[in-house]
């Protein structure tokens, strides 16, 4: 975890960390879809209007090896939830997996917001090769995750609809690096992080939109 001093190494994911914590499905929540749809809205209506084609990638983010940053829940202390996923961990570490993956049900029942029970969820289904159980996990970790690095899935379902709305084209990245990804899983194969590429993400995110432009044009 990055060190707590306010000294020059300080990040800007720190401070944001001490601004703003946002639940999933919360009030402020909706408010940034409605946001994002108002301002992506405004931004197509332009170009449609001056005429001008545009292509709009969906949005991909490191599910497999990016941690929540915030892991929050309305349930229980977090010292209690800390506690709980540290154990899961090590049971997971000693190689029990089915152990794990109980001691981590139990929790989610009763707190099923917690992105870091979520995570570790993931990763012991990875390990038994159940991996469209584990990619939904991974994916629950990231909209579960309170500092909102990377853009929840909502954010692709209003790129879709927005685009057929104003006769934009949707490249569809976020598939492209999936596809390109071991297991389906974007992980620090394409994103350096959280959600910047690397050079091999990068060429995915290029081939997917010259396929877009080529289909368009010549298709």
């Amino acid at each position: 975890e990055a060190p707590s001093d306010d000294g020059p190494g300080r990040t800007l994911m720190q401070d944001m960390d001490g601004e703003q914590r946002i639940a999933f499905g919360s009030d402020l929540y909706q408010e940034g879809l409605e946001q994002f749809r108002f301002n992506l809205g405004v931004l197509l209506q332009r170009y449609s209007e001056a005429g001008i084609p545009v292509y709009i990638g969906t949005l991909g983010s490191n599910l497999r090896d990016q941690s929540p940053f915030l892991s929050g829940s309305s349930a229980i202390e977090s010292a209690e939830a800390e506690t709980a996923v540290r154990s899961a961990a090590i049971t997971l570490g000693r190689g029990n997996v089915d152990e794990a993956l109980t001691e981590l049900d139990v929790l989610l029942e009763r707190a099923p917001d917690l992105a870091s029970a979520h995570f570790l969820r993931g990763r012991a289904l990875e390990t038994l090769g159940s991996i469209e159980d584990a990619k939904a996990a991974y994916l629950a970790a990231k909209e579960h995750d309170e500092l909102r690095f990377r853009a929840p899935g909502a954010f692709n379902d209003i790129i879709r609809a927005l685009a057929a709305e104003h006769g934009a084209k949707v490249v569809e990245t976020q598939q492209a690096l999936e596809d390109a990804s071991p297991n389906g899983l974007v992980g620090r194969d394409m994103m350096l992080e959280h959600l910047h590429p690397t050079i091999t993400g990068y060429r995915v995110l290029g081939s997917a939109f010259f396929m877009g432009l080529a289909g368009n044009q010549f298709g």
